[in-house]
């Protein structure tokens, strides 16, 4: 499929648990347009530079602001010479996300969800997201957007949750989807509760979930893991494991607990540092959204907020 669609599938490694990113690479009329980055490090110049030798590089097209997409698009687009496109939302957000003050505000919410000192001082030493120097955006993609990648146009999707501006590509007539990271085959987008942006990142991401129902895909391409035919069949099953989620939380909270606690009990299996930071982002964001649902509240005692049913 992905030769018909005219699409090149470049796997880049990741040095983290999910090991992989699959970025996309696709001719145009006057060049040729990529489709996310991978990180901004040796492994991802070394895959990269066969596939791009003797290319004119026209276009790079940013699916959202998270390192392993936007990473290496700030270096290849000074190399190359591209336009960039991404959404507004994220093109605003991503140099918030690694200020000081980005920092500062999440040294405080581990500090209030009940993290011990000595895990805080890890989860603080994360400083290099392998994304500098950012790219200059030059144009927003919005919802409704039509672009060309490869031999077919697609329309832009806006799809928050995963990030406050994440999109997806979608071509009607032969029914593919480009998913990013909106959703996978085999793993959950993580949604998580950034220091930064959206207040409610779940209610987000059940909303534009709700939004891909109308869709006709037979042929889904993420951005991890292989491509996979059963669309609605895994839009269903991502809402019925946050659904899950928050049904196992409650059990948690006839008890004052912190969020904390509360992630231990969601996360059992051992984290390493990178992966507890988003494990306890994606918990804030379900506790938020119970608090929105009014089914549970949220109390402070000496600088540590405390959820109860």
């Amino acid at each position: 499929m992905l030769k018909v669609l005219g699409i090149q599938r470049i796997k880049i490694d990741l040095p983290f648990k999910l090991d992989h990113i699959y970025c996309f690479l696709a001719k145009g009329e006057e060049g040729w347009k990529i489709l996310d980055t991978g990180l901004h490090n040796e492994k991802a110049i070394e895959t990269w530079r066969p596939h791009l030798t003797g290319k004119n590089i026209t276009d790079i097209i940013i699916s959202h602001c998270h390192p392993d997409h936007i990473g290496y698009a700030g270096q290849l687009q000074k190399e190359t010479n591209a336009l960039v496109w991404m959404s507004e939302t994220d093109a605003v957000l991503s140099p918030l996300l690694w200020s000081d003050d980005s920092s500062k505000i999440l040294h405080q919410r581990y500090i209030s969800c009940g993290v011990d000192h000595k895990t805080i001082n890890k989860l603080s030493s994360l400083t290099d997201p392998l994304v500098f120097p950012l790219p200059k955006v030059s144009g927003y993609l919005k919802d409704g957007d039509t672009i060309m990648f490869g031999n077919y146009p697609y329309e832009v999707i806006e799809t928050p949750g995963h990030t406050d501006g994440l999109f997806v590509l979608y071509n009607k007539e032969k029914k593919v989807l480009l998913s990013t990271d909106h959703i996978l085959p085999k793993i959950t987008p993580n949604i998580s509760l950034r220091s930064t942006g959206d207040s409610n990142p779940l209610e987000s991401y059940f909303q534009s979930l709700s939004k891909m129902r109308s869709l006709d895909v037979e042929y889904v391409i993420p951005s991890h893991g292989e491509p996979f035919s059963q669309f609605h069949q895994r839009v269903e099953e991502l809402e019925k494991h946050h659904h899950e989620r928050l049904e196992f939380i409650l059990t948690l909270l006839d008890q004052p607990k912190t969020a904390f606690q509360v992630c231990e009990q969601l996360f059992r299996e051992n984290l390493t540092i990178h992966e507890l930071r988003f494990a306890i982002g994606e918990t804030l964001s379900h506790l938020v959204y119970l608090i929105n649902k009014g089914l549970c509240q949220r109390t402070e005692e000496n600088g540590i907020w405390y959820y109860v049913r």
